[in-house]
């Protein structure tokens, strides 16, 4: 799964990760468990979501990891969690959506047309640089007009 991460738009990861995993080596060996649930093509965010447990984004500037939103475990979770069980295998406790945040500036939203994962990433660096403060997008709208 992490050669998969290869596509994503972030080119460096923190570790130990969201499940704990201290090395790349650890981090690859236990994510080629997860490469059915991909393969399952049970929720186009699968990959998005896995990726950022396994692999999260690394920000130089930012102390801590940035953690999947709970919306986007839930969409996973709704469209994956049947099909896992249909092969014996519940939803994972490892993988609970209440472990991360409700949406908010700082978390990995499901993708939209407007808000991509790179506009994820440019936000999240102009916060933790503080050149934008903590505006959400509205707010920011409301200030260009201004």
């Amino acid at each position: 799964m992490i050669a998969s991460n290869d596509r994503s738009q972030y080119t460096e990861m923190q570790l130990p990760n969201l499940l704990e995993h201290e090395t790349l080596a650890e981090v690859v060996h236990h994510s080629q468990d997860w490469l059915s649930l991909l393969n399952l093509n049970c929720n186009p965010h699968t990959q998005l979501f896995l990726c950022s447990v396994f692999a999260p984004v690394c920000l130089p500037e930012m102390a801590k990891p940035i953690l999947p939103c709970r919306s986007l475990c839930e969409l996973v979770k709704e469209g994956c969690e049947g099909r896992m069980r249909q092969y014996g295998f519940p939803w994972p406790e490892m993988l609970s959506c209440n472990h991360y945040p409700e949406e908010n500036d700082m978390c990995i939203k499901p993708p939209t047309a407007d808000k991509t994962l790179s506009r994820f990433m440019e936000d999240a660096q102009e916060r933790s640089r503080g050149e934008e403060g903590w505006a959400s997008d509205g707010e920011r709208e409301e200030g260009k007009g201004s």
